[in-house]
């Protein structure tokens, strides 16, 4: 396919034959007149060799057409990205001349283009000790996503359905299709000590973190008064509040600011809970989960906190918050995530709220918390000037994912499976995989990569949930550890022409199948693996290595089995009380709104 560039319309380019003598234009000539003639000007006019060629006045259709302009006359074939991590006039003079060469791409902006360094080895033996005691564990989750409440949202995971459907009835400002989640007017404002006058404005994405940091609490079977006072941190991400497009606040309100001030989405919870932690807002765009597990990890090692909450929540309120997507080309108009598939034209926006308990692992352990899940290592990066502000950046996503390796001490050949962000974009998707082979390509020593890692995403059951999109993610991993089930990639058929898979690496499916714990050199069990990849709009990557909880063997003496946490909670309730049985206090549903 090539683009005519006045109408913008895809037409069909013969296959490039295969090697030809080189013209007797230069590289850097050849470079600078398909730029001009993209831009309608003289093929002779100046240009800047630093700058990005989207800087320069190029869009998209401009790339693609330049791509196949080039490639026609040196007879290469370059990838639809290949603009996307080659930018600039002087990148993209350098890597022809070493593909021309007959050399492998491995420009880098810290080095000279042509020079090549020694491969050096990061690859670590896989471990099978679970004795780590810098690992981190998540004993409390909560949370409601397209298809319902944790168990229900699974279930609709599992069986691969689409949860996108009309808003709820009763919305104001209804948007079109979507993964909505139900009964977010309904909060129990009494429950938390709040008068009905505040709690009717306060942005609901408020009322739900709260509800369901207390659940997240009530999940790892500690009573909120157990942690009053102490040094509990909070990070919340949270979509910027879109409520006063749909109630209208008097500007002599007393509520007016802290209703839906951001800061108050964590400053809230922590002060109703009393916890003395660090208490801070986090907006990465849809990377802010794994980049808010990382400064919880973070402030945790530093002795702020011993322990922390993190939640998100991502509700769709605004119609003219969707409008400005749509104009960007985010969303897709066949409302239909189509991840890493031919035909994909973008996302499907959806909602979603999900809170977290972090505890380090000799912490958990020493407590006897019930553990979902090991977090091994992260890894976080922006990518500086890019293609474009928006862009996907490769090489800052390659990067955060080798550091969350590196940091976690995980040999990339013992981990099964991949969790991919997938937002269906032609470019985003395949910049994603070319980006996760290349970081694991670097993390490997030689060409033998082992089991191909499983790729899956949740995009095209329950849409994208933005700011919430890394927690349903991590919830998403932990039912497919504990079911031990690599998931698939629901309605997949046919592959991206824009991507370029190595199948040596990567495999992806539309089916799900059992998830068989990979073994040692000596042949012992692994824990089962796996990661997160994540990426933001402005350019924040973010990368997370997680891992099977297997407890340690030792004398019933020194460990106690971890108890079903509402049983566990009810049982020290009674033992406290002399005997007489307490249940857990839970928040129930009303209407404040209404």
């Amino acid at each position: 396919m090539h683009y005519d560039l006045a109408s913008r319309q895809r037409q069909e380019l013969q296959p490039i034959a295969a090697p030809m003598a080189l013209p007797a234009v230069s590289v850097d000539d050849a470079v600078r007149q398909g730029i001009n003639r993209c831009l309608s000007q003289s093929e002779d006019s100046r240009l800047s060799p630093c700058h990005s060629l989207m800087e320069l006045g190029l869009d998209s259709a401009d790339l693609l057409a330049l791509g196949e302009q080039l490639g026609a006359t040196f007879g290469l074939a370059l990838e639809q990205t290949f603009f996307f991590r080659y930018n600039s006039i002087d990148k993209i003079v350098a890597v022809l001349k070493e593909r021309l060469e007959g050399r492998a791409s491995s420009l880098d902006d810290s080095r000279p283009p042509n020079h090549k360094p020694a491969k050096t080895s990061s690859k670590k033996p896989p471990s099978t000790s679970i004795e780590s005691h810098d690992d981190f564990v998540i004993i409390g989750i909560s949370g409601c996503f397209p298809g319902g409440e944790l168990e229900d949202f699974w279930a609709a995971v599992r069986s691969g359905a689409s949860q996108i459907r009309e808003a709820p009835a009763g919305r104001a400002n209804a948007g079109p299709l979507g993964g909505y989640i139900d009964d977010i007017d309904c909060f129990d404002h009494q429950f938390f000590g709040l008068s009905a006058a505040e709690a009717v404005l306060m942005d609901p994405q408020q009322r739900l973190l709260l509800q369901y940091s207390w659940l997240a609490l009530e999940d790892a079977g500690i009573p909120a008064a157990q942690l009053a006072r102490s040094h509990t941190g909070v990070f919340i991400t949270a979509t910027p509040s879109e409520y006063r497009e749909v109630v209208e606040i008097p500007k002599n309100n007393p509520f007016l600011l802290t209703s839906s001030s951001p800061c108050m989405y964590a400053n809230r919870i922590s002060y109703i809970l009393d916890l003395r932690g660090p208490s801070e807002y986090c907006n990465t765009a849809c990377s802010s989960v794994l980049v808010a597990l990382h400064r919880a990890m973070q402030a945790i090692r530093a002795g702020e906190c011993r322990q922390a909450l993190i939640g998100a929540v991502n509700l769709l309120l605004s119609s003219d918050e969707t409008a400005g997507y749509r104009l960007m080309d985010f969303l897709s108009g066949q409302d239909q995530t189509r991840s890493f598939q031919a035909g994909a034209d973008g996302y499907v926006r959806s909602e979603g709220v999900g809170v977290l308990l972090l505890k380090p692992l000799a912490d958990a352990e020493r407590d006897s918390n019930r553990i979902y899940l090991k977090i091994k290592g992260s890894g976080i990066c922006h990518g500086g000037r890019g293609a474009s502000l928006t862009a996907p950046n490769h090489d800052s996503m390659k990067a955060a994912m080798v550091a969350a390796y590196r940091s976690a001490g995980v040999d990339p050949d013992s981990v099964s499976y991949l969790e991919a962000h997938g937002v269906g974009s032609l470019l985003g998707d395949a910049i994603e995989i070319a980006a996760i082979q290349a970081a694991r390509a670097e993390l490997s020593d030689d060409d033998n990569h082992g089991v191909p890692w499983w790729i899956s995403t949740l995009k095209p059951v329950i849409g994208h949930c933005e700011l919430a999109s890394g927690m349903a993610a991590l919830f998403k991993v932990i039912d497919a550890v504990a079911e031990r089930q690599l998931p698939g990639i629901p309605g997949y058929e046919q592959l991206s022409p824009a991507i370029t898979l190595d199948q040596r690496q990567l495999r992806l499916e539309a089916y799900s199948c059992s998830w068989s714990a990979l073994k040692d050199a000596n042949g012992l069990e692994l824990p089962r693996r796996a990661s997160i990849n994540s990426y933001g709009f402005g350019g924040v990557n973010a990368h997370l290595v997680v891992e099977e909880y297997i407890a340690p063997a030792c004398d019933a003496g020194q460990y106690r089995a971890p108890v079903d946490p509402v049983v566990g909670a009810r049982r020290s309730a009674a033992e406290g009380a002399g005997g007489a049985a307490e249940p857990l206090y839970r928040p129930t549903a009303r209407s404040v709104s209404s």
